[in-house]
């Protein structure tokens, strides 16, 4: 069906003792016979103050672009803290709480949207253990401004070598 594809992964970080910073850009672009034309590009910069007893508090800005739901940008500020699980030299589990600023526009009649949400989450990191690494993470945004909205955000990856 002469489908054309390009995907762009990346994603940097640095971690130091008491804090850490990173951040991601992904893109999606597909096109094929007979379909519509495909584009989804995300990104997101976090940065983490680590606190003592594994605590942390974190601001983060996140952005996603989806013409699939004809969503031309939602960006969302976090405000957090978190704990870790763990923290070691081959894994990282920790949880999140705070509240979300989000602001939506979209290519259709659908009405632009600015919300507050609440915000819970979860985020696995299992690296430097053989051929397998493996990470999730998963949010839940009730909204606090809107009646009956509850919004998820998940993503997991492994990958084998």
């Amino acid at each position: 069906n002469s489908l054309r594809q390009l995907a762009v992964r990346s994603g940097l970080g640095y971690q130091a003792e008491k804090w850490a910073i990173s951040g991601s850009y992904n893109n999606l672009f597909s096109e094929q016979d007979e379909s519509d034309r495909t584009q989804r590009t995300d990104a997101n910069l976090s940065f983490k103050q680590l606190l003592t007893m594994g605590f942390f508090f974190y601001p983060e800005a996140t952005y996603l672009s989806n013409n699939e739901q004809e969503l031309d940008l939602r960006f969302t500020a976090l405000l957090g803290f978190g704990k870790y699980v763990f923290r070691t030299n081959k894994l990282f589990w920790n949880f999140t709480a705070g509240i979300a600023n989000t602001t939506e526009q979209y290519s259709d009649e659908t009405p632009s949207n600015n919300s507050y949400e609440s915000f819970i989450g979860t985020n696995l990191n299992l690296f430097d253990i053989g051929d397998l690494s493996l990470q999730g993470k998963g949010t839940v945004f009730p909204s606090l401004t809107e009646r009956d909205r509850l919004r998820v955000d998940a993503q997991l990856d492994l990958k084998y070598d």
